[in-house]
């Protein structure tokens, strides 16, 4: 299906779906890669060590470790604590609130995309079927035009059709965004929390 046949029989629906479709698609491409990207970053490992070194009180090389890692969880941990590996809980949850809040940008744009773009269709649906009820009308036309018919039933499908797969698709990328969202907040929850308990001994 080319271009110049959706915009030729798609009617000026088409428009708003095409924007749609392209900017769902944009969004989805830039939330992979930061998801690619900030998953790669997890390191368990490495919250391990810090906590071990925060436990036996080796404040030095927790240090180290935190100044050159890119794990979230020890991101958040390295601007809330001390020289002396005093945690500030409230800070560090804080931090914890500001990363999930990054990781959901451009979320509310895709799930806007996503309800919109099947009442797009149907909207097409609607226009297209009256434009053809309407060439039925042999009051108005001695002749009757089935080109005018057929071209009102093929807006509706097209748009009905493009609207569907915008959303399906759109639906399917937020669902794993989403997912990644669940995984960075319970690390962080769970990471958090074992460093948190440190507060009181520390």
């Amino acid at each position: 299906m080319s271009y110049e046949y959706l915009i030729s029989e798609g009617g000026v629906l088409i428009y708003p779906l095409l924007f749609c479709g392209a900017l769902g698609f944009l969004v989805c491409l830039e939330r992979l890669f930061f998801w690619i990207k900030a998953v790669s970053k997890f390191n368990t490992e490495e919250v391990e060590q810090v906590y071990t070194f925060l436990v036996h009180k080796q404040y030095e090389d927790a240090k180290a470790i935190l100044e050159s890692s890119d794990d979230p969880s020890l991101i958040c941990l390295r601007h809330c604590i001390s020289s002396k590996g005093r945690i500030h809980g409230p800070i560090l949850q804080s931090l914890a609130q500001q990363k999930l809040d990054q990781s959901k940008k451009h979320l509310k744009a895709l799930e806007t995309i996503i309800n919109v773009s099947p009442l797009l269709g149907i909207l097409g649906t609607v226009i297209g079927i009256i434009g053809s009820v309407s060439s039925l009308n042999t009051k108005a036309s001695a002749t009757f035009d089935s080109q005018v018919m057929i071209s009102g039933l093929s807006q509706a499908l097209l748009t009905t059709a493009l609207g569907l797969i915008i959303s399906i698709s759109g639906l399917v990328a937020y669902g794993y965004f989403t997912s990644q969202l669940d995984r960075l907040k319970a690390k962080l929850e769970r990471d958090l929390s074992a460093f948190e308990s440190l507060v009181s001994s520390s």
